[in-house]
């Protein structure tokens, strides 16, 4: 993880008082998709028709869950601009 995603993870939680993935989700109004149609993507942050979007396959266990929000999260505080303009953050993979 480079300097800046950590300093940027650090302001988040100062701004927001939690480390909750879920919270920051909810606080943020960032629609949360749980799916299990994909077979070896994690999760994936999109936006679409200007909504924020984290989606998170149902078929990991819920501690790789927990973190692709994370991780996704980071995308969105990150790189929400290239995003918007039709980027896709889709490398968090796993073997079901």
């Amino acid at each position: 993880m480079d300097r800046h995603a950590i300093e940027k993870a650090g302001q988040v939680v100062k701004k927001y008082k939690t480390r909750d993935p879920d919270e920051l989700i909810d606080l943020r109004n960032i629609l949360l998709i749980q799916t299990d149609r994909f077979k070896d993507l994690l999760g994936y942050y999109v936006i679409y028709l200007r909504k924020d979007i984290i989606g998170i396959n149902t078929r990991a266990n819920p501690v790789l869950q927990r973190s692709a929000k994370g991780h996704e999260l980071g995308h969105y505080f990150l790189e929400r601009s290239e995003a918007r303009s039709g980027a896709n953050f889709r490398d968090t993979f796993f073997t079901a």
